[in-house]
């Protein structure tokens, strides 16, 4: 087990490029806890936007749980054919993804900071909180 700490829009990149780079076309990364678009700083909304499309280009499938708030603020991830949503009645500036066996826990305030996690048995306990939340969802 390890686990790692990083901030900024710098420790953003190293996290998620990091991400990027390990899944292959057809596997999976999960997301919970995401709030409405305008909520996030620009340049952190704008970073995730690149990112899908970045995502999308590989084949990499992204599975959100975003808040009832979320609804209609991200239209990029509604058009994307590797972007599955589902909506549930919380809404955080801190969210959870989850790929293979690492977890990354996020606080996206105006300066970032991104807990990592690499650990088989902790992404299966988020795993299967994502999976119960999943099957409460609203598309």
């Amino acid at each position: 087990q390890e686990a790692e700490i990083y901030y900024g829009i710098e420790g953003l990149e190293t996290v998620f490029y990091e991400q990027l780079r390990t899944l292959n076309k057809g596997e999976a990364s999960y997301v919970i806890g995401i709030t409405s678009f305008q909520d996030y700083p620009k340049n952190i909304a704008e970073f995730f936007r690149l990112l899908q499309l970045k995502r999308d280009r590989k084949g990499v499938k992204s599975y959100f749980l975003l808040s009832e708030d979320a609804r209609g603020t991200f239209e990029y991830m509604k058009k994307s054919k590797y972007s599955f949503l589902r909506h549930i009645p919380y809404a955080s500036l801190v969210s959870i993804n989850i790929y293979n066996d690492i977890t990354i826990i996020g606080v996206f305030l105006s300066r970032p900071i991104l807990f990592k996690i690499k650990s088989k048995e902790v992404a299966d306990t988020f795993m299967k909180y994502f999976h119960m939340l999943w099957e409460q969802g609203k598309e």
